[in-house]
């Protein structure tokens, strides 16, 4: 599903753990950016990549204080920091 600013306050959770949601969209999505949906509620932008062969995760921030076009932002940004 594509993620929209309406739809990243809105999207369901699963009854218990994480539901995380790919930005997908072809135009401005970023590859690895996802919306976590906690069972309880909580709203969170991260991304995840493969670092050899381990699989990493690092909090961009919450929905509500970043909008998606921010998370966006900041995903590019940490994205071209990894190899470093």
């Amino acid at each position: 599903m594509k993620l929209t600013n309406d739809n990243v306050r809105t999207l369901p959770a699963k009854q218990s753990g994480d539901t995380l949601y790919p930005d997908i969209d072809k135009h401005n999505g970023v590859p690895g950016l996802f919306l976590r949906v906690r069972a309880g509620g909580s709203r969170t932008f991260i991304i995840k990549w493969r670092q050899g062969d381990r699989q990493r995760r690092a909090v961009i921030g919450r929905v509500g204080i970043l909008s998606l076009d921010d998370a966006r932002k900041a995903a590019r940004e940490r994205f071209v920091g990894i190899d470093k």
